[in-house]
Order: C-alpha cells, then structure tokens, then sequence
C-alpha cells in the first residue's frame, strides 16, 4: 500500500528527533520535581488542624492517584510522540542521499542524550529523590537508558523515512 504524499512537503524528522529528546528529559525532570514537591507538602497538609479534613482527604486522593500516574503518563507521551515520528517520516519525501547526513545527525542527538542521560542519573541518584526512584521507576529505566532508546527510535525512524517503495 503506498501512502498518500503531499505535494512539496519538507521536513527535518532529525529535528523532531533532537525537540522528542529535550522535551522527554524536560518531561522526566518536571515529574521528579513534582513527585518530590507533593511528597514533602502533602504530609504537612494532612496535619493541618484549621483544614477541613473531608475535603482535604478528597484531595489527596485525586492528586495521590495522579502522582502515582505519573511514571505511566510519561510512557503514553513516549508512545504517542513515537507514532507521530513515524507518520511524520512515512509521509515526508527525503532524497536518499540525505541518509549519510541523517546518520551524522543521529550520532550527535545520541551524544547529546548520553550527556542527558547523565545528568538525569546523577539527579536521580540524590538521596532527596530516594521516594521517587522507588515510585517512577519506569521513567528512571527509560531516562537512564535514553541514549540508546533515542538510537532505537532514530533507526525506526530512518526505517520509516527511507524505506518506502515506490520512490
């Protein structure tokens, strides 16, 4: 089945690679962050006499469940950011010859992401963030493994940008 092409359509799936990195890692940070902050804060709050305590443990349970999500609401973004790649390079016309610079470029992101990756690994492993490499662990596994998960999407990509038939 051949996929219907637009017109001198242009894109730079390269460029959507390196924005899938930083707003993955941008992503995992904020949810660390936030999981901390709601650790430290909800036992306070629940303390509080002057609170009503109904309301509050309403509350907390929404916001609890939601922080307990949020490993599972990173990897649906990964999913969905990965399937937009990929109809993204299905429908986009690239001459072959770019490969060799699309690899090139593939190269840099995975060096950027190591470096990603390492700063996340050493954020992760403050003693502060101790409650959260215990709850999110999947994102942890994801991000601390990021170098060579961007690589395997890259490839899938350039799978999907250089493989069609019919070109």
């Amino acid at each position: 089945m051949k996929l219907p092409m637009a017109k001198n359509k242009k894109g730079n799936i390269v460029l959507d690679l390196a924005v899938f990195m930083v707003i993955l890692f941008g992503l995992a940070v904020t949810f660390v962050i936030l999981h901390n902050v709601w650790g430290e804060v909800s036992g306070d709050v629940l303390t509080d006499p002057d609170l009503n305590h109904t309301e509050l443990n309403q509350s907390y349970s929404n916001v609890g469940g939601f922080m307990d999500s949020l490993s599972y609401i990173f990897i649906f973004v990964i999913v969905g950011m990965m399937i937009y790649l990929i109809i993204s390079a299905s429908s986009i016309a690239t001459h072959p010859g770019f490969f060799i610079i699309g690899i090139f470029a593939l190269i840099v992101i995975v060096i950027i992401a190591a470096g990603l990756a390492n700063g996340f690994y050493a954020f992760w492993e403050d003693p502060a963030f101790a409650d959260e490499a215990n709850t999110l662990g999947i994102m942890g596994q994801v991000m601390i493994f990021f170098p060579i998960f961007l690589l395997i999407i890259g490839a899938l990509v350039f799978v999907f940008l250089y493989a069609r038939r019919g070109i």
